[in-house]
């Protein structure tokens, strides 16, 4: 057999097709962290749209991927995350009679970080919320081999939970560790007031993070950080939610959506 043959001839698999690598990053050669999608970490609510969804199986009180709609965490099964780094952005949307429309997310800054809440902008009330979001890994999918960030968003009435992740990473820092040194359990909350029965989170430290785990969140922390002005995180969930949003008092809106749009 000649030396082309040979080549030909190990270049097939039974029926004539050509051998496939198992393993290997081929196809994905062009597509950087710049092109990628970050989901977030939704907490249910009684209006969110999964749960409105007749077809879907969510219901208020659980941790949902924001592309899938996967169930990740519960009331039976806590949401355990390793955080690994922090951004603050402003969520801007436009009162529009009895509705809010949302505008934009903005990052803050110095410059912008003492903004008001409420504001009128060539003649439109814009409305401010102030929002803490981290990046996350789940170590279920750490320990499968499959582990993709996420973001956690942490405003309004749940806001008091990011600020408490945020001195349990301060602490961590003045012990010379990083915050993906610690797994956190994060947890939810029935409660109910004038306006409503919904969600709020609260926060503890589970356990101190695998070698594998923190070796992850290590990966990924590069990754984002060699890109992070150009890094995309699913926002879609905060045009839903400004849809629904129904402005009964000037200072606040009463529908129980998405994430945080709940009564302060």
């Amino acid at each position: 057999m000649s030396e082309a043959s040979t080549e030909t001839a190990v270049t097939k698999v039974a029926g004539g097709l050509p051998a496939v690598p198992d393993e290997g990053t081929w196809g994905a050669e062009n597509i950087s962290s710049q092109d990628i999608l970050i989901p977030k970490i939704l907490l249910m609510q009684g209006l969110s749209k999964f749960v409105m969804d007749e077809d879907s199986t969510a219901r208020a009180g659980e941790f949902r991927d924001s592309l899938t709609g996967d169930l990740l965490g519960n009331k039976e099964k806590p949401l355990e995350v390793v955080a690994f780094t922090s951004f603050k952005v402003w969520i801007e949307q436009e009162e529009k009679g009895s509705e809010l429309e949302y505008l934009r997310t903005i990052p803050i800054t110095a410059e912008n970080e003492g903004w008001d809440l409420v504001e009128e902008v060539d003649g439109k009330i814009i409305r401010r919320d102030r929002c803490h979001n981290f990046y996350v890994l789940i170590p279920d999918q750490v320990k499968e081999g499959s582990s993709f960030p996420y973001v956690i968003s942490f405003r309004r009435s749940t806001y008091q939970t990011g600020k408490k992740l945020s001195t349990y990473a301060t602490k961590l820092a003045m012990r010379n560790q990083p915050l993906a040194s610690q797994v956190f359990e994060i947890s939810t909350v029935k409660t109910e007031n004038d306006k409503g029965v919904f969600y709020i989170t609260d926060i503890k430290p589970s356990r101190v993070a695998e070698k594998e785990e923190k070796a992850a969140a290590w990966q990924w922390y590069q990754t984002l950080s060699k890109s992070s002005d150009n890094v995309k995180v699913d926002d879609s969930d905060l045009a839903v939610e400004a849809k629904a949003a129904t402005k009964k008092k000037k200072s606040s809106s009463s529908a129980v959506v998405d994430g945080d749009n709940i009564p302060f």
